[in-house]
């Protein structure tokens, strides 16, 4: 079987000329100068050579020039209707595709070339505008990789789409595993290998793809954009429960059906507020604390039940607060850390908490617990075999600490800390295991698609597939084994609709719609993978 290798940015820089030399017995040698001086993209159709695009001082280029090997000559060929360098070449099917580059601003455009007419063709732009990214093909599609679309290449990204020419459309696929600038790929047997490349410093990594076992699936979007939100899983039904978008927020409910990928509205809630904690028993649905502006935070607490679509007051909570996390252990709903304001109506601040409340649906009640021992907010929690374990956060610093609650004992125990730092995250169980995603780290961008395991019973943290779209403030649930990340927002945009799918390799588990898998719904975060 032939196989294609694509060279994602040839960029040959030399004053004055510039030189094709190619290989012979060990040894190069020297060839005939290609007639336009520039730095370009090249690749190779039916034995010829092709330079295409690129820049020199003297400006940006639209030139296609095609080099014999065999008689050492190069001849003129049919301008790319779009001026451009540092884009990537691919070629498929004899055709030449030319992806993405930059010309003042970083570009969509994708447009194929026949080398037997000597003819462009306009084709579907590439979703994600950007340059210095690399190309490959594999079984009839075209993989596009990396790069960036900041003029100062902050940020970039580790985004990958697949072209298929048939339909002529594209497909969001699965990030790499670290963004990467100018690097370089290459198909072999079916697998793409992204090598070297530039964040920070120079690469030496190489990443391999395999395109068949792709690891994530895109859902439908949330009717509602949103962020802020909180979710809750209830008989393999999803519901995303209140949050904002961008400043007013929301008391909308939705809820998700992943079997049909489909939305449904439902019943408004009675409050509208972000950052509420919310958490499922007796397959009611509660929705506690939050925020219903940027200087208050609420006590209330209020049911929905999913059979008669309708909302009850109950019990307040003691303590109003905002972004803290909640968590169920034998029907008990746990609430955890959080921020309160300080200050006054001239200036407010809100600062982490270390207070645990219990809530009794059965008797409306609530009750003091021990105090975590590290205050924060913004964190996420989850039970796993009757503990709950506390990950994350922030309270003036960015945290990666966990600590497990024995609800039991009312005693909280040091475990080992998360890989990283976050906070604004989400975090769920499945089978027994912890995983956490999304958020904002310390990070170019300030958000993180990192998404890690927690294995309780080991004690051990694992690098998992991360998330394709970096983002905070997100909601999650888990139903049928896979975790569904639904809204949120990022440096692109102020609320998000976008619904991403994990499959963690468990059909048949979902800790977290049960009393003691309930994952921890602050207001967002986790990540999906297919």
């Amino acid at each position: 079987m032939k196989h294609i290798f694509s060279t994602g940015l040839a960029i040959l820089l030399i004053f004055g000329s510039i030189s094709a030399c190619l290989a012979e017995a060990g040894k190069w040698t020297k060839k005939t100068d290609m007639p336009t001086a520039r730095y370009c993209s090249v690749c190779e159709v039916n034995g010829k050579i092709y330079a295409i695009g690129g820049s020199h001082w003297n400006g940006v280029f639209t030139t296609v020039e095609e080099y014999d090997p065999a008689t050492d000559t190069w001849k003129k060929k049919a301008d790319m209707p779009t001026a451009r360098y540092c884009l990537s070449a691919c070629v498929l099917n004899g055709k030449i595709y030319a992806v993405g580059g930059l010309s003042w601003v970083a570009l969509s455009a994708f447009e194929e070339y026949d080398p037997v007419e000597d003819r462009w063709t306009k084709k579907a732009d590439m979703p994600t505008p950007r340059y210095g990214l690399c190309t490959a093909a594999v079984n009839g599609k075209i993989y596009a990789i990396g790069g960036t679309g900041a003029a100062d290449w902050n940020p970039i990204v580790k985004t990958v789409e697949e072209y298929d020419p048939a339909t002529d459309k594209w497909t969001e696929k699965t990030d790499m595993p670290k963004a990467v600038l100018f690097a370089d790929s290459t198909a072999v047997s079916g697998m793409i290998y992204v090598i070297g490349g530039f964040n920070a410093e120079s690469l030496s990594t190489v990443y391999e793809y395999d395109p068949k076992l792709d690891e994530w699936a895109q859902r439908s979007d949330i009717p509602t954009k949103r962020y802020q939100l909180s979710t809750c899983a209830v008989s393999d039904m999803i519901y995303a429960i209140g949050g904002r978008s961008f400043i007013a927020p929301l008391p909308t409910l939705e809820e998700y059906d992943p079997l049909t990928d489909k939305w449904t509205k439902k019943e408004d809630m009675p409050t509208a507020r972000f950052i509420v904690s919310s958490a499922s028993v007796n397959g009611k649905i509660y929705a506690i604390g939050g925020a219903p502006d940027f200087v208050s935070a609420l006590s209330t607490v209020e049911e929905y039940d999913p059979t008669t679509g309708t909302w009850t007051r109950k019990a307040d909570i003691p303590t109003a607060r905002l972004l803290a996390s909640a968590c169920v252990v034998n029907g008990k709903i746990y609430v955890i850390g959080g921020a309160i304001g300080r200050g006054d109506q001239n200036c407010v601040w809100w600062a982490g908490i270390s207070t645990v409340e219990e809530y009794d649906p059965a008797t409306d009640k609530w009750a003091k617990k021990a105090d975590m021992p590290t205050a924060r907010e913004c964190l996420s929690t989850c039970a796993v075999n009757g503990r709950i374990y506390a990950i994350g956060g922030f309270s003036y610093g960015i945290f990666s600490t966990v600590e497990e609650y024995d609800p039991a004992t009312d005693t909280w125990a040091k475990r080992k800390d998360m890989p990283t730092k976050r906070c604004n995250f989400a975090a769920s169980a499945v089978n027994g295991k912890i995983y956490a995603v999304g958020g904002e780290a310390n990070t170019p961008t300030g958000f993180t698609s990192v998404l890690e395991e927690y294995d309780p019973v080991k004690d051990e943290w694992a690098k998992k597939a991360d998330m394709p779209t970096a983002r905070s403030k997100i909601a999650c649930s888990a139903v049928n084994g896979k975790l569904y990340v639904i809204g949120g927002y990022n440096e692109k945009s102020p609320a998000i609709s976008l619904v991403e799918e994990y499959d963690t390799g468990f059909p048949d588990m979902t800790t977290s719609v049960n009393a003691e898998g309930k994952m921890p719904l602050t207001w967002g975060e986790i990540k999906n993978r297919h």
